[in-house]
């Protein structure tokens, strides 16, 4: 899949999954990094927030995980929030089994 087709279906399966908290404008996947950088419009804010994920991705036998490492956001606290979070136990989103094959492709490049 190519970087502007993964990062729009990407986006648009964000933006379903997180319809209720706003709507992402811009996003960029970069594999060879492992970041993904986010533009969004959110419930409550008056202008878009920016945020950059840096990731790992885990594999057991037969689950796969996206896993934060680092998160910079342009509201300081989330970020600093998230460096607590990340730094007592880094969460672990478990990657759908149904999408599972084409996301870890995606995300590894």
């Amino acid at each position: 899949m190519n970087g502007l087709l993964a990062n729009t279906a990407l986006k648009a399966l964000l933006n379903h999954k997180f319809k209720d908290l706003g709507e992402i404008i811009r996003l960029n996947l970069d594999a060879k990094t492992r970041s993904v950088a986010i533009s969004a419009n959110l419930v409550g804010e008056t202008a878009a927030i920016d945020l950059t994920v840096d990731y790992t991705i885990e594999k057991t036998e037969d689950r796969s995980y996206f896993i934060p490492q680092k998160v910079e956001c342009s509201r300081r606290w989330v970020t600093l929030l998230a460096a607590q979070l990340i730094q007592n136990k880094a969460p672990r989103v478990e990657i759908p089994r149904a999408i599972a094959p084409m996301a870890l492709k995606v995300l590894e490049g």
